[in-house]
């Protein structure tokens, strides 16, 4: 039976001499495995499609392991991204997080949606080096996590202590965050189960600027009238990794690209 559908390519894998595998993110179907056959040869119409990151509306035929892409169409591409490489570890972290969480078929279109949105906003943003291009790449991949997250169901409480279940104060800025909980934790409570556990490790300080950064992501603000250093923002997104870790109990190998341009020393040693 063969069937449509619009879709992100997400990985792509050599299968032989000749075939690739891609793994797609699709609008109609969530993720779907397929072939394309023929796609690593000089002269095939799938070689400059089936590439990460591309948008197509593809007509495939269903298979007993692996469907096989019929035709491919292309609707979008990423060019300045594919050049850019800050960009880029970027979008393939975020594809890599699609990759590997499990959803239900209600928000197929709704991810699908969340994700071509900031693909375009980040070849946007590469399109305009004159931008601190690097600071805002970073917050607009921020506001992605954020959304993705609370899309999944994992939004982190910002106003209601995960250990005494109490409310902050409209002027209080939380210390500390409740990983297993997922939400805030007030300084005095943290500091009462240190002393009572002095070896738990499911709380951990929250650095200068992430508190403020996720409440204005909280309340949906235009990302241009964010207040925000870079310090902060590199903070945020990865407080937002390890939220997202935490909760899929999953390790993003791409993370580890992604400490390299936050770090760029860190790429001088592996140099």
């Amino acid at each position: 039976m063969d069937y449509q559908c619009t879709a992100i390519v997400l990985r792509t894998y050599r299968l032989n001499e000749s075939d690739k595998i891609l793994h797609l993110y699709s609008k109609e179907h969530g993720p779907i495995q397929c072939i394309a056959k023929g796609a690593y040869r000089v002269n095939s119409k799938f070689n400059a499609k089936a590439q990460i990151l591309n948008c197509l509306d593809l007509l495939l035929a269903s298979g007993r392991n692996l469907d096989i892409v019929k035709e491919a169409r292309s609707i979008q591409a990423f060019p300045r991204i594919n050049s850019n490489y800050e960009a880029l570890t970027l979008a393939c972290f975020t594809i890599d997080v699609l990759n590997h969480i499990a959803i239900n078929d209600d928000h197929y279109d709704e991810l699908f949606n969340l994700i071509t949105n900031y693909l375009r906003d980040l070849e946007l943003i590469c399109s305009k080096p004159q931008v601190p291009s690097l600071e805002l790449q970073i917050l607009f991949t921020c506001k992605y996590l954020w959304q993705l997250i609370c899309i999944l169901g994992y939004k982190p409480d910002l106003d209601t202590c995960s250990l005494t279940n109490t409310r902050r104060n409209a002027d209080q800025i939380p210390q500390y965050f409740d990983l297993e909980n997922g939400a805030v934790t007030s300084s005095r409570a943290y500091k009462e189960l240190v002393r009572k556990n002095p070896y738990q490790d499911s709380i951990r300080e929250l650095k200068p600027g992430v508190f403020s950064t996720l409440l204005q992501l909280e309340q949906n603000l235009n990302l241009t009238n964010i207040e925000r250093s870079t310090l902060s923002i590199e903070h945020t997104f990865k407080f937002l990794h390890k939220h997202l870790e935490y909760r899929l109990h999953k390790e993003f190998k791409s993370w580890k690209l992604v400490e390299q341009i936050l770090n760029p020393s860190l790429s001088m040693q592996a140099a």
